[in-house]
């Protein structure tokens, strides 16, 4: 639309955009193994933790010797320490490095950036000028977190599983291709209702259906 103007509806094009991300997430997520990523819980939290931290603060010291506010300074670096999943694991796969040590290192960092992003929304309010944190939307923001997760476990240990198997004795080439992208898509609304990314769903929702006996026939058809 600001170039040869030969799109015209953004809408569309950023939803398209949405979904094609979705699916890439997804098919890394099936490509991954979850076991992996739960013997790297280490990487997720310290290593994460310090690369957000550093991120923030060097970002913020640098932009207030450029004479900028500290608020200004310091949403900027909140902004500056996050980095697109969808961008960093489309290279890891081009790569061949999604299941290395780097990959997987990368990833929990990535997935500790999706996390953080919920405590940085609920301080946004608090540090914006003329303005406070409503502290009574803090308990509902974090149980509606918690819900949610909690339903994603429970559909990932007995409700998916079950229903996979169902849409497999069909043996229909179509309904299990729908069915694969409408537990991709049905995850990803989820996350994003709780306050998270949708990258972050579609990447749970590979995983869940990763760990499954049709994994290989999930990621051929997607």
């Amino acid at each position: 639309p600001f170039g040869l103007a030969i799109i015209t509806d953004q809408d569309v094009i950023n939803m398209i955009g949405e979904i094609g991300i979705i699916l890439l997430l997804f098919t890394i997520g099936l490509e991954f193994s979850f076991q992996k990523l739960l013997r790297s819980w280490r990487t997720v939290i310290i290593g994460g933790t310090v690369q957000v931290c550093t991120t923030i603060v060097a970002v913020t010291a640098i932009t207030i010797l450029a004479h900028m506010p500290f608020n200004e300074a310091l949403i900027f670096g909140f902004i500056v320490s996050l980095s697109s999943t969808a961008i960093v694991m489309k290279i890891l796969q081009e790569k061949g490095e999604v299941d290395t040590l780097q990959g997987r290192t990368l990833l929990g960092i990535l997935i500790f950036q999706d996390l953080a992003i919920i405590p940085m929304m609920l301080v946004l309010p608090l540090i914006a000028e003329g303005h406070g944190l409503d502290l009574s939307t803090v308990p509902f923001a974090v149980g509606k977190v918690a819900f949610i997760l909690l339903v994603i476990i429970v559909m990932a240990h007995w409700i998916i599983p079950a229903f996979l198997f169902r849409v497999a004795r069909e043996k229909s080439r179509e309904l299990f291709l729908f069915t694969i992208a409408g537990i991709c898509v049905l995850i990803a609304w989820l996350t994003n209702e709780a306050g998270l990314s949708f990258t972050l769903g579609a990447f749970i929702g590979g995983l869940i259906i990763g760990e499954s006996d049709y994994n290989i026939d999930a990621l051929s058809h997607i």
